[in-house]
């Protein structure tokens, strides 16, 4: 209740906190390129686009680009789908190895001239440890339910970071909690439980309560710092928003060059699942 009354009084806090005047000129804003991937053994994807021009509030996709990912031996050249236009996956599962740095080659016509400019970005595959289990305890407040969520894992000996996304009967998660980024500074090298989930209310996308019986899984990843610090950036310019699932902020600098937003990104995941069986009042 708390968290969905600060949402409603937000815009209210933004607008009382805006006192200086400030002039843009909201129509020679131009659209900047917008290139995003993740390449994992759960999903393979770059998808390109441009941000909108402030006065029509409208980006656009980006069709008939050359889009290659490389792993220094092999290239795998990815196509556009003919569902999603602007999205481009590769023909072929594109193979992952630890330790190795992966490029991405990007030749695409952004600026709608007929001339195509060139983007790079590469990615290091950090260290994923294995998940050794997975605990779910669901606990009733008032109407809501509160779910808390803990991975136990042996750390590497080395500084790493991590990124954990939640799916619900193989539905991803999308709220507010379903996903977290921590690094090991605190528990290098020891064996760790870390709490990720504090609060979620519902299943996603219907109103139906969380339930004995509903399968939790848990992609526990390794990310480079490049790319934690890129999602921590970005959580903090959309207020706490999951930067997943939407664009990324015209102010947080990603890794792709020629004065592109957004990020490449290459891991691997570690999957566990646990089925809720007990419901706390």
């Amino acid at each position: 209740m708390l968290k969905k009354i600060l949402y409603l009084l937000l815009p209210y806090i933004l607008i009382q906190s805006c006192t200086e005047r400030i002039d843009l000129d909201l129509e020679v804003m131009e659209p900047l390129p917008v290139i995003t991937g993740i390449i994992s053994n759960e999903e393979q994807w770059i998808r390109l686009s441009t941000t909108s021009a402030y006065i029509d509030g409208k980006g656009k996709t980006i069709s008939d680009a050359e889009v290659i990912v490389s792993d220094g031996i092999n290239s795998y050249v990815l196509h556009e789908s003919f569902i999603d236009k602007g999205l481009y996956i590769p023909m072929s599962e594109i193979s992952i190895k630890q330790d190795s740095e992966y490029k991405l080659t990007v030749r695409a016509d952004f600026a709608g001239n007929g001339i195509k400019e060139e983007y790079h970005a590469a990615s290091k595959v950090a260290r994923t440890p294995e998940l050794d289990s997975v605990t779910v305890q669901v606990t009733r407040m008032f109407d809501d339910l509160l779910w808390f969520v803990q991975i136990n894992f042996q750390d590497v000996n080395h500084p790493n970071s991590y990124l954990c996304r939640v799916y619900v009967n193989n539905v991803p998660d999308i709220a507010f909690d379903a996903y977290e980024i921590f690094d090991n500074r605190y528990g290098q090298g020891e064996y760790m439980s870390h709490k990720l989930i504090k609060v979620v209310f519902e299943h996603p996308f219907t109103e139906e309560k969380i339930q004995i019986g509903d399968v939790i899984r848990v992609n526990f990843s390794g990310i480079t710092k490049d790319y934690f610090n890129f999602l921590y950036s970005a959580m903090k310019e959309v207020g706490g928003g999951n930067p997943l699932f939407s664009g990324p902020p015209a102010n947080v600098k990603g890794n792709i060059s020629n004065g592109a937003l957004g990020v490449f990104t290459v891991y691997l995941s570690s999957s566990l699942s646990v089925v809720i069986t007990d419901i706390y009042d």
